[in-house]
């Protein structure tokens, strides 16, 4: 059964994405956390790279939205560890330190894209689009979520 278009009997069964939520600020791990679990996916949080790199490792995530700057290990190292693994989970980077050179740098190690913090309504919204997008490339179009356009670093880094 296509997990989209359901059974052909008119039942349309939605598969729960995994999505990781990597940030050391507990109360932000937790919002986002819990937001990302009403949008209808399965979420869960990790306290730093170290962490998020053991959950990713062990719980398969499909998308992975991650703070750059945390204790043991930072967003950059666990994008780069990512890499490096059989099946890669869609990465979006979060940050209060924030500048064009760090967002071209992630985009350039592979992230999807780059939210600055703190996250307003117009973020978080933008992180909803962007989760419930991957959900659908990921269970529709596994082998074209690398090739989706994305407007350019500038337009969306405010």
């Amino acid at each position: 059964m296509n997990p989209i278009l359901g059974d052909g009997a008119g039942k349309v069964e939605r598969v729960l994405e995994k999505v990781l939520i990597v940030e050391d600020e507990a109360h932000a791990r937790t919002g986002l956390t819990e937001l990302v679990a009403a949008w209808g996916f399965r979420a869960e949080g990790a306290a730093d790279g170290v962490d998020g790199l053991e959950r990713i490792r062990q719980w398969s995530p499909g998308i992975v939205v991650t703070d750059l700057k945390m204790p043991r290990m930072d967003g950059m190292e666990l994008l780069a560890r990512v890499r490096d693994l059989p099946e890669k989970p869609v990465v979006i980077m979060l940050t209060a330190q924030g500048s064009i050179e760090s967002a071209v740098e992630a985009m350039r190690m592979g992230a999807y894209d780059y939210i600055p913090k703190p996250i307003d309504l117009k973020g978080l919204l933008d992180m909803g689009k962007l989760i419930e997008a991957f959900w659908i490339r990921l269970v529709v179009l596994p082998d074209e979520v690398r090739s989706w356009p994305r407007p350019p670093v500038s337009q969306r880094i405010s």
